[in-house]
């Protein structure tokens, strides 16, 4: 017998609180409700964009030696 609801995703998830200004709250929920995704999958792909394009903080060290060489 299958109780519960089905995972939707493969990863585990965790669950965390984030605290965040009214304003961008609303201005993420109106951008998720216009692209038809729920604002966690919003937030997520936005977090994972981030990440994609961070500089590596070693290289961004090499930078700052350099700079200051």
């Amino acid at each position: 017998m299958d109780v519960g609801r089905r995972r939707k995703y493969e990863p585990d998830r965790v669950t965390t609180a984030v605290r965040i200004p009214t304003e961008i709250h609303q201005k993420l929920q109106e951008e998720a409700e216009a692209r038809d995704v729920s604002l966690n999958y919003l937030l997520v792909r936005g977090a994972q964009l981030v990440l994609e394009r961070l500089t590596p903080l070693s290289d961004t060290e090499a930078q700052l030696q350099h700079e200051a060489s």
